[in-house]
């Protein structure tokens, strides 16, 4: 995904939406065409294309809140503070 919280074309597998939580910066939901609840989720800072390097950073990911399609993932810069950054996430189930 990107920063802006769009799906990147061509690498979006199964994901079918992104959106940024409102107000919070570097805060996501990411949902899939399909249930994940019982999935286990990866998720790390990183670019969408193989052009220039990612600032560094951490991200937290978790199953969403009242839906069995969708998580929950923030990003932070390496302060720890929240903070718009591009990522992938992975769903295996």
């Amino acid at each position: 995904m990107a920063a802006d919280g769009t799906l990147i074309a061509g690498q979006s597998f199964g994901a079918t939406m992104v959106t940024r939580v409102s107000p919070n910066t570097g805060t996501y939901q990411v949902c899939f065409n399909v249930p994940i609840t019982n999935g286990t989720y990866l998720a790390t800072i990183g670019l969408p294309d193989a052009n220039g390097s990612s600032a560094p950073g951490e991200i937290t990911v978790q199953g969403r809140v009242s839906t069995t399609d969708c998580l929950y993932v923030q990003t932070f810069d390496s302060a720890g503070l929240l903070a718009d950054r591009s990522f992938h996430v992975g769903v295996f189930l």
